[in-house]
C-alpha cells in the first residue's frame, strides 16, 4: 500500500515527537507506561476510560495519563512553490493535544514538546520505501506553533489538566 506525501508527513511528525521525548528520557508507549501516545484524540468512550496512573488496576481497556495525541488537524493548502515551478508548497495542519495529571506535569510536558518540535531538525521520511526503517526524503519545516493551555472542570477529573498546540508543517512535493 502506498501511503501518500501526507501519509508520510503524518508518519513523519508521530517518529520525531515519538523519537525526541524518548531521547529526552520520556518513556513512550502505545497505551501503558510513561506517556501514552495516540495517533488520534480520544472519543468520549475512551476520555471516560482516562486515569491517573497511580488508580491504574492494568485493564486494557485503562488510557493511562500522561497522554499525547497527534492528528492532522485541518485543511490541507497547496501552493505552488515558485512561479512557473510544477512543484507545491504544501501545508499539513498538525494538533498535537496533552492530557497531564497535574498542572507541573503539564508544563514540563509542554516544554518538552516545544524542545522536539522547535529545536529538532524535523526529517521528512518516505515510509513507502521501507515502513521499518524509512528512508530521510527531506525536511518538513515548522510554523505558526501555538499552545493553549487549559484547565477544565469536568466530571472526569483526569483531564483537567489539559492543553492544545497547534502548528503547520510545510513541505514542498
Amino acid at each position: 500500500m502506498r501511503l501518500s506525501d501526507y501519509g508520510n508527513v503524518y508518519l513523519s511528525i508521530f517518529k520525531h515527537i515519538e523519537d525526541g521525548l524518548t531521547s529526552r528520557g520520556f518513556i513512550v508507549s502505545g497505551t501503558t507506561g510513561g506517556i501514552t501516545f495516540l495517533d488520534a484524540y480520544p472519543d468520549d468512550d475512551q476520555i471516560k476510560k482516562i486515569i491517573f496512573r497511580s488508580d491504574s488496576t492494568g485493564d486494557a481497556q485503562e488510557i493511562i495519563l500522561p497522554i499525547i495525541t497527534i492528528e492532522q488537524g485541518g485543511p490541507i493548502s497547496t501552493g505552488p512553490f515558485e512561479l512557473s515551478s510544477v512543484s507545491n508548497n504544501v501545508t499539513f495542519p498538525i494538533t498535537l493535544s496533552l492530557f497531564a495529571e497535574t498542572h507541573l506535569q503539564n508544563l514540563q510536558l509542554l516544554g518538552a514538546l516545544s524542545d522536539v518540535v522547535l529545536k529538532d531538525d524535523l526529517v521528512h521520511y518516505d515510509f513507502d520505501q521501507s515502513f521499518d526503517n524509512p528512508v530521510s526524503s527531506g525536511t518538513l519545516i515548522i510554523e505558526n506553533y501555538k499552545v493553549f493551555p487549559r484547565n477544565l472542570e469536568s466530571p472526569n477529573k483526569a483531564i483537567k489538566w489539559s492543553s492544545d498546540i497547534f502548528f503547520d508543517l510545510r513541505f514542498i512535493i
